[in-house]
């Protein structure tokens, strides 16, 4: 049966009138993708905190809890994805209260205590904590689930990541020190034989490592199904910092060689033309320069097959006296004299890596394009309105409010009122319009003759420019005003009116961004 509107609602909002009048419907009130009260409630962050959690589980009843969508997903998997601490919180309290401090409740579904729901798994092999992980804003669900459950070593999921592994490929240190500081027995495997470590090195999440190489020094030792250790990911990536905290951690990973290709950290440093990894290598170790691959190449060999001419400068500087140079691959040549290029094999990781880069260029090319049409329509309008005011602050410069002295003396031609105050205030603001209205068009212009990358950078400058613009020209009118009107009463209303009328522009523009804001974190 399809979930009614108003129920709908009401899980939205926490109409609980509405729920009491529809709990005995909640088994068979579902959305097309079968998600129940609970799924929707779970969706709404910060709605618990608005309604008594206890009443609001207490009306869905325990059988709902273990309810799954389509996706396999309980109430607590879409919580978590979602950091919404309040649910999960009340779910774990609700299950203390009514099931004793182990939480045993009854359930049809055969589960019967909070740790063995928060274990459950979806289709894709996602625990709580997967989901909990895996959002990147809010991390204290991570650290409630953990704590309620810290013996157990969350397994991979489908794709073979733990939540540890996935805290480190997101680069997200808080969820890697919830999960080290809390869990008794934490799982450090990732796909491919890789651990957290190699997924640290990898993402150069050098405050992850840090704490890694804390908890489990022994993962250094550890290398996957090719043969690569995690300074081989280090090194292969570039970042010195992480090549330089490997080393740091066991210089032993220096000599560690790829299965087949016999390559080191090193080679690999070369490969990629990572200058700063290689220098960082050789200072730690320089006695690696001496390691060669299976084809016998060392790494100038390397150097010269790849056309890495900056690279062979540094060996040269640096390292002129060593045997690089006249060292004899496999085919009997020195490094000047080979051609053509490497022998490389990827590794499945880097692959995966390459894919996701691919979707996030895809991605950010359809928002730069929905972005620029969005602003081609606005850069119209502000052309428009900051064209009057460069207009209308022009002629004002030299429509001077009070008239000119017009008596023979060295004073004359200049302004009558311009020793006041206001009278400066108004010079000032004017001018101030006058300049940001006119860089406004310049950037307008501009931005005709830039690429389309440059061009939003340029429109938004150009409409954060016309709003300084728009606030200037209000305060010159009304310092204007104030300085030749005769009344002082009439003045200082007039100042109020505008002053107003000037807070309320302001709130109104703020309440926007605001809102923008927060439709912004509300997708994410």
């Amino acid at each position: 049966m399809p979930m009614d509107r108003r129920l709908y609602t009401a899980a939205k909002e926490g109409d609980m009138k509405v729920l009491e009048e529809y709990k005995s419907q909640f088994a068979t009130q579902l959305t097309p993708y079968n998600n129940t009260v609970l799924h929707i409630a779970a969706q709404n962050k910060g709605l618990i905190r608005k309604i008594n959690s206890r009443d609001f589980l207490a009306i869905a009843g325990p059988d709902l809890f273990s309810s799954l969508n389509s996706n396999g997903d309980t109430f607590i998997h879409m919580a978590a994805r979602k950091g919404n601490r309040d649910l999960v919180e009340a779910f774990i309290n609700y299950m203390k209260t009514c099931g004793g401090p182990d939480g045993v409740i009854d359930i049809e579904a055969g589960i019967r205590t909070t740790i063995e729901f928060l274990r459950i798994t979806n289709n894709y092999g996602n625990t709580a904590l997967h989901e909990a992980v895996m959002q990147r804003h809010d991390c204290s669900v991570v650290e409630l689930l953990v704590k309620e459950d810290p013996d157990f070593s969350y397994p991979p999921n489908n794709a073979r990541k733990t939540p540890l592994y996935l805290a480190a490929q997101i680069k997200n240190e808080k969820p890697v020190e919830h999960i080290l500081n809390n869990s008794t027995s934490p799982s450090y495997a990732g796909p491919y034989g890789t651990t957290v470590l190699h997924a640290a090195a990898m993402y150069n999440t050098t405050e992850c490592m840090e704490m890694i190489l804390r908890k489990e020094p022994s993962l250094t030792k550890q290398v996957d199904d090719f043969g690569w250790n995690p300074l081989h990911f280090a090194a292969y990536v570039g970042f010195k910092l992480s090549v330089r905290t490997l080393l740091m951690a066991d210089k032993h990973m220096a000599y560690g060689t790829i299965k087949e290709e016999n390559k080191t950290p090193l080679h690999l440093a070369v490969i990629n033309n990572k200058i700063q990894a290689v220098e960082e290598i050789i200072e730690q170790c320089p006695d690696s320069l001496d390691a060669v691959t299976s084809q016998g190449q060392n790494v100038l060999h390397i150097a010269y097959a790849k056309e890495h001419w900056k690279m062979i400068t540094l060996f040269e500087d640096q390292h002129w006296n060593n045997n690089i140079f006249v060292q004899r691959d496999a085919d009997g040549n020195v490094p000047d004299e080979i051609t053509g290029n490497v022998s490389f094999q990827s590794h499945p990781c880097w692959e995966e890596l390459e894919r996701n880069n691919i979707r996030w260029k895809e991605s950010y090319k359809k928002w730069f394009k929905g972005r620029m049409e969005v602003w081609k329509e606005r850069a119209n309008t502000h052309l428009i309105v900051v064209t009057l005011i460069l207009t209308v602050s022009f002629a004002a410069g030299f429509t001077i409010p009070g008239g000119y002295n017009g008596d023979d003396g060295p004073n004359k031609g200049m302004a009558i009122i311009s020793k006041k105050t206001a009278f400066k205030a108004f010079a000032v603001t004017d001018t101030i319009a006058m300049i940001s209205s006119t860089a406004a068009v310049f950037l307008h212009y501009l931005a005709t003759y830039e690429k389309e990358n440059k061009r939003l950078s340029r429109y938004v400058a150009a409409g954060i420019l016309a709003l300084v613009a728009m606030l200037a020209m209000m305060i010159a009118f009304m310092t204007g005003l104030y300085v030749v009107l005769p009344s002082t009463s009439l003045a200082i209303f007039i100042c109020v009116i505008c002053s107003l009328s000037l807070a309320l522009f302001i709130f109104l523009l703020g309440k926007s961004f605001y809102d923008s804001f927060q439709k912004k974190r509300k997708k994410y």
